[in-house]
């Protein structure tokens, strides 16, 4: 079974759900969202390309997030919320990672007031992770233009994160499989070989 194969299915399940739903995905009014995603396995250069980005580019990119997959499902399957509890369910798993306030050292309780009083064409979960993204480089002071993410996992969430942001752009980095493998085992992230090889091989 192919890879795009599978993304098709996880559109149509996905827009199947969507039928139902009172607070849109997105606004197909709005101008389309340009974010960039940094995909591939861990180990692969992933950081050092964000580096890169945020230096030269103008786009505004933080450290993992972990759970943009997350959200979207989240946010699939749950329609009967109002729009407060969709804000506030979103940004609890932002920031449910167990290092979220090293990584980013702020609270969201600022965005969430003010995504709560967003206008009814702005009631969307495009706008609740644009806000997300773009908090964190007013946050951070960067001057930026675009907003991306440089989270490995999202490898797994790819027809999720393209049925929000149709209009995004991907970088794939693929590393030699010996080399990341070697580099997971070191970093500790993974202490058994076969484990490491297999999160290389479903990476990519």
């Amino acid at each position: 079974m192919s890879i795009s194969y599978k993304i098709r299915r996880v559109e149509e399940k996905l827009k199947f759900s969507l039928r139902k739903r009172s607070i849109l995905l997105r606004n197909p009014k709005e101008k389309p969202e340009l974010p960039v995603f940094i995909l591939g396995s861990g180990r692969s250069g992933n950081t050092l390309m964000r580096r890169g980005l945020v230096e030269h580019t103008g786009i505004c990119i933080p450290p993992e997030t972990y759970v943009l997959g997350k959200v979207i499902r989240w946010f699939l399957k749950y329609n009967d919320f109002g729009w407060e509890a969709v804000v506030d369910q979103v940004l609890d798993r932002f920031s449910e990672s167990s290092d979220f306030n090293d990584t980013f050292g702020y609270s969201l309780d600022r965005l969430n007031k003010s995504l709560k009083i967003n206008k009814n064409n702005e009631r969307t979960l495009t706008s609740i992770i644009r806000s997300f993204y773009r908090h964190y480089g007013i946050q951070k002071n960067i001057d930026y233009s675009r907003w991306g993410d440089k989270t490995p996992l999202n490898v797994y969430s790819i027809g999720e994160i393209d049925l929000v942001f149709q209009s995004a752009y991907y970088i794939w980095l693929v590393r030699d499989p010996v080399d990341a493998t070697a580099s997971y085992l070191k970093s500790g992230i993974y202490t058994d070989l076969d484990k490491a090889v297999h999160r290389w091989i479903n990476s990519n």
